[in-house]
């Protein structure tokens, strides 16, 4: 891995274009070297692998009619489960120093997008407020030439009654609204899109069609003894539970 040159990226970006644009050196460093191969891993779990096959070639052949069988079965049972363990265990061993590394170059990846979000989300809030400035002044000039019209129109209308003719008709000013779109020499487009949302003040006001059960308050409330809850059906299953 060669040295990144961050300056280069953000050529033509923010900032004054005579300042001279960092450069980052990024340590040569291939993970993939440090990584165990995946032949060992294979060759690490091959015992196990084995096991695997015969328990559940046995379990899928066993026929449960005694207590005899019925103890083969729950000591097959035990021993996939320990064998699971193991293989999670090792799983997480191998894949402990791996994850360090991925979870270090996150870390500095957010610490630098971090601000530089923020800096979007606030540049983002101030083109926002602007629109919506420059769209009430629109508001504000197009409902004084409303105005303005509606007294022209009751004008004319009385000198056409004085004079007995029909009176023409003012038409109503309309001024449109003002481009939102921003386009930048570096190929950024800024523009702004209207959408509905809905915001919850009241919610016991909500109709019933816009709501659903919430299994988590049902389920706690059944393991806290309620037997009985209208519109659901508690009943006692059983499942098998095991120790080893």
């Amino acid at each position: 891995m060669g040295e990144i040159n961050l300056g280069a990226a953000l050529k033509n970006g923010a900032g004054d274009p005579a300042e001279e644009k960092p450069t980052t050196n990024v340590a040569a460093f291939n993970p993939t070297t440090a990584l165990v191969p995946i032949d060992k891993i294979r060759a690490d779990f091959e015992e196990v692998m084995k096991s695997a096959f015969y328990i559940k070639r046995d379990i899928e052949a066993l026929e449960i009619v005694d207590d005899e069988t019925k103890t083969h079965a729950v000591s097959l049972i035990g021993d996939a489960k320990r064998f699971i363990k193991i293989i999670d265990k090792r799983q997480d061993e191998i894949i402990e120093a791996p994850n360090r590394w991925v979870k270090a170059v996150k870390n500095i990846a957010a610490s630098l997008v971090k601000p530089l979000q923020e800096a979007a989300n606030a540049g983002t809030f101030k083109l926002s407020n602007y629109n919506t400035k420059v769209e009430m002044a629109r508001r504000e000039a197009e409902k004084k030439a409303q105005e303005a019209a509606a007294k022209l129109q009751a004008k004319i209308n009385k000198e056409a009654e004085r004079k007995g003719v029909e009176a023409p008709i003012v038409p109503t000013p309309i001024i449109p609204q003002a481009d939102t779109t921003t386009k930048t020499d570096s190929g950024t487009t800024a523009y702004e899109v209207k959408r509905w949302i809905a915001v919850i003040h009241r919610e016991a006001e909500i109709p019933r069609e816009y709501c659903e059960p919430s299994m988590k308050l049902i389920n706690e409330a059944v393991r806290n003894g309620v037997r009985t809850i209208p519109g659901v059906e508690i009943k006692e299953v059983a499942e098998m539970r095991f120790r080893s």
